[in-house]
């Protein structure tokens, strides 16, 4: 039977579980799951204003030129 692999989101939770209740610290538990660390401490950035201003130019254009 094959094992189904667990995303990287859900192998962060399962290391923040792990180490947050004590049996293992977080580069263990990355070590254990094969979750890079800096997968781990990663934080998705929102976008910036110089591209909400690209998403809302292009935007425009599209209604303005809807073919």
């Amino acid at each position: 039977m094959r094992k189904k692999a667990l995303s990287p989101a859900a192998r962060r939770e399962e290391v923040r579980r792990l180490s947050s209740s004590g049996v293992c610290s977080v580069r263990a538990g990355c070590r254990i799951l094969r979750l890079a660390r800096s997968s781990y401490r990663y934080r998705r950035r929102g976008p910036s204003d110089q591209r909400k201003s690209l998403h809302q130019r292009l935007a425009a254009l599209s209604r303005k030129h809807p073919r």
